[in-house]
């Protein structure tokens, strides 16, 4: 049978190239296929919005989920604060002379220095592993100043929305499955599964209301288009403040959830 089925493939290679002979000859002329390979097309893309520079693979891909690991520290910290919550651990906690506030960032600066972390690892895999692979050197941009800002604001961001979860569902079941579709719903529409660029002009539209989307365009201002520290500056603010109010909303949220 694989004989049968390797010389038939040939046979069918055998009757289009003499097709495409007589086709040459009785149709176009001795000269047409010059002339055909000679047109120029002009190729647009379906949706491409207008945007002058489009990332590589490489400059797309190393952000986009870099941005979608940072949101799934909802996972480690709801975990963590739910079972301290059952265990009785925030209550003895709350014995100790210190704030709230500092109860609060104890519990979130660990996760804060993890993320960055992960923005280190990655940003090396794309300089270093890539290439090795056969892909292409991840472009850093000139500016470090606005890398580190967007890595911390979108990690403030990422813990305020994980946060929030923590607080308002009651078990690790429920922070698992509410915080991981909010996120895949995130990246469904901020641009990380599918580039924004791509997208119909109707989905980009959309796409610009996800926190995920104003990170990974921040390291796209930074990677594509050498964007310096006032040029991230607006998205800088709309991440820190979306997490600085997230924050705040989940500790008033523990603290009435604490009273009753």
């Amino acid at each position: 049978m694989i004989f049968v089925a390797a010389l038939s493939e040939s046979l069918r290679g055998v009757k289009v190239e003499k097709m495409l002979e007589d086709l040459d000859d009785d149709t176009f002329g001795d000269e047409s296929l010059d002339e055909l390979a000679a047109v120029v097309l002009n190729v647009t893309y379906a949706y491409d919005g207008g945007q002058e520079l489009s990332p590589s693979s490489v400059q797309q891909n190393v952000p986009a989920w870099l941005v979608f690991a940072m949101f799934f520290v909802v996972v480690p910290l709801s975990n963590t604060l739910i079972k301290e919550r059952q265990l009785g651990t925030l209550k003895r906690l709350k014995t100790i002379p210190v704030s709230p506030a500092v109860l609060i960032l104890g519990k979130l600066f660990p996760y804060f220095v993890v993320m960055q972390l992960q923005v280190i690892c990655m940003i090396a895999v794309g300089i270093f592993v890539v290439p090795m692979l056969g892909g292409d050197r991840l472009a850093m941009g000139s500016s470090y100043g606005a890398l580190v800002l967007i890595s911390f604001a979108l990690s403030l961001a990422a813990l305020g929305y994980a946060f929030v979860i923590a607080v308002v569902t009651k078990t690790t079941e429920q922070a698992t499955m509410l915080g991981g579709a909010g996120n895949i719903i995130l990246a469904a529409l901020g641009g990380i599964m599918i580039p924004k660029f791509v997208m119909p002009l109707s989905m980009q539209k959309i796409s610009e209301w996800s926190p995920m989307n104003w990170g990974l365009e921040g390291f796209l201002d930074v990677f594509l288009r050498n964007g310096d520290v006032g040029f991230v500056l607006p998205k800088v603010l709309m991440l820190g403040g979306l997490g600085i109010c997230l924050i705040v909303i989940a500790s008033l949220l523990m603290a009435k959830r604490s009273e009753t």
